[in-house]
């Protein structure tokens, strides 16, 4: 049984339609909603339209806490250990599970990442590999790679994520790339799942795109910590 945290903010279509395919999953126990202090009411649309629902809980941060911290608290307030953390502005479905829950066994110094947030990018060329310290530098160059260590939407022992993970204010929308250079560098590793797809929505609202200039220039700076490793 898992958890899956779901990260939002203003965004109560979206959210909705994320988990719609996997809500009845009985493979997943638990889901929690981190609202990070919405603006437009989708905290209090989301609470009413979840409501009754025992395996659904719609959390709202008391004040706006930014991307990164919301996901590190919604992963803390899951119910189980292992966490898939979602950007409500994606789609998952069973497919995601079938693959993940394919897996022969989980290490908790692991991350499993998607190979392929579709259909924009193909991470299938890394498929079933492993990567650490050790070998991701050559790949760093490699299309899509970067984009790859960006992606979120990844399954992830909780209180592993939360012993590593160390706030940085200036990463913006480059928080996941920041935050898997600490758990490279904390000796740990990443396995593409073969066959864990989820659509991956770009739109207007997309973070990335609000600051495109300083979201390149500052994974520019992680890929050269991560090099550096």
């Amino acid at each position: 049984m898992i958890s899956l945290a779901i990260t939002t903010y203003n965004r109560y279509e979206m959210t909705i339609e994320s988990f719609s395919k996997v809500i009845d999953d009985e493979r997943i126990g638990d889901i929690v909603i981190l609202d990070d202090a919405s603006t437009d009411g989708s905290y209090e649309r989301l609470r009413d339209y979840f409501e009754g629902n025992e395996k659904v809980r719609v959390i709202r941060q008391v004040k706006n806490r930014g991307m990164s911290l919301n996901k590190k608290d919604a992963i803390g307030l899951a119910k189980y250990a292992w966490v898939l953390i979602f950007d409500s502005d994606n789609i998952l479905d069973v497919n995601y599970l079938d693959a993940l829950f394919a897996e022969p066994f989980y290490l908790t110094n692991v991350i499993y990442l998607p190979d392929g947030a579709m259909p924009q990018f193909p991470y299938q060329e890394f498929s079933g590999l492993f990567f650490d310290k050790k070998n991701v530098k050559k790949y760093l160059p490699v299309k899509y790679f970067e984009q790859a260590l960006n992606t979120c939407n990844f399954f992830v022992h909780g209180p592993t994520y939360s012993r590593i993970y160390e706030e940085n204010k200036s990463v913006l929308e480059v928080d996941t790339l920041w935050f898997n250079y600490l758990w490279l560098k904390a000796g740990y590793g990443f396995k593409f799942v073969k066959g864990m797809e989820y659509f991956h929505r770009v739109h207007e609202g997309s973070g990335w795109l609000r600051n495109p200039g300083l979201n390149i220039a500052k994974a520019e700076e992680i890929k050269k910590l991560i090099k550096d490793l």
